[in-house]
């Protein structure tokens, strides 16, 4: 039906059928959230956002100061790795030129870039 219902009051189609809820059931953060006026609704997503912001912040803080630290067992190359995988810092010994060729060098390095993502892989992972 269409139109203005008998007694001139807009018709608004069938109503929805409520839901019963349990007495004892807590209600969910959206039933709280609607039942605020508008200003307690802008305060409490103000909250949310500054809240959110700081929880960022820390993350963010927390992923800065995450470092992982790679040597090589004979103690010529040592690698430290950023949050990201990044290349902070090499230190190799003096004398890993007369020691190691190219190849064993290039070799050790793999391992322990290998190593060093996989150490900050799980640092990153266990910030979360």
């Amino acid at each position: 039906m269409t139109g203005f219902a008998a007694g001139g009051v807009p018709d608004r189609g069938r109503a929805k059928k409520a839901t019963p809820r349990r007495a004892s059931a807590a209600p969910s953060a959206d039933d709280i959230f609607y039942d605020l006026a508008d200003a307690e609704k802008v305060k409490f997503s103000q909250e949310e956002i500054t809240s959110t912001l700081a929880r960022l912040d820390k993350l963010l803080s927390d992923l800065d100061g995450l470092q992982a630290a790679v040597d090589d067992p004979d103690g010529l190359v040592s690698l430290t790795l950023g949050f990201d995988g990044r290349l902070l810092e090499i230190q190799l010994a003096e004398d890993v030129g007369h020691v190691l060729s190219n190849i064993e060098l290039e070799r050790r390095l793999n391992a322990l870039f290998a190593a060093g993502t996989q150490g900050v892989d799980e640092m990153r992972n266990g910030l979360i």
